[in-house]
């Protein structure tokens, strides 16, 4: 098993890069159950998910979404701020998502939606 506080000593962890990477969103806990892993045991990983539950039992953080100088309901629906995330090889999404009809809609009306309208 290996945690984050020995990642640095473990031999066995040469792509540190991808787990700082991941650890930015992901949190701190790490456990690799053998050395020939090929995905980390995720179950422990805390995320700033949207309605994700921690491994603390603590809910994911709202600022994911809204940023904290305006928590806006605006800010949070548009796509450009999942895009902030969820874009480049390892999590396609929001490329998936403006390539897709909906895509399409959003680039084509999306200035005259009214974002802050109630759920």
């Amino acid at each position: 098993m290996l945690n984050a506080t020995g990642i640095w000593d473990n031999p066995n962890f040469t792509h540190s890069n991808q787990f700082l990477g991941c650890m930015q969103c992901h949190g701190s806990i790490v456990k690799v159950e053998s050395t020939d892993a090929k995905v980390p045991d995720l179950s422990g990983w805390s995320n700033v998910g949207v309605g994700r539950m921690n491994p603390d039992g603590s809910l994911g953080s709202c600022s994911s979404c809204h940023t904290r100088h305006k928590f806006s309901v605006a800010e949070a629906r548009d796509p450009e701020s999942c895009g902030q995330c969820h874009l480049g090889p390892d999590h396609p999404q929001i490329e998936i998502y403006l390539e897709s009809k909906h895509g399409n809609i959003y680039s084509a009306e999306g200035s005259e939606w009214n974002w802050d309208a109630e759920p």
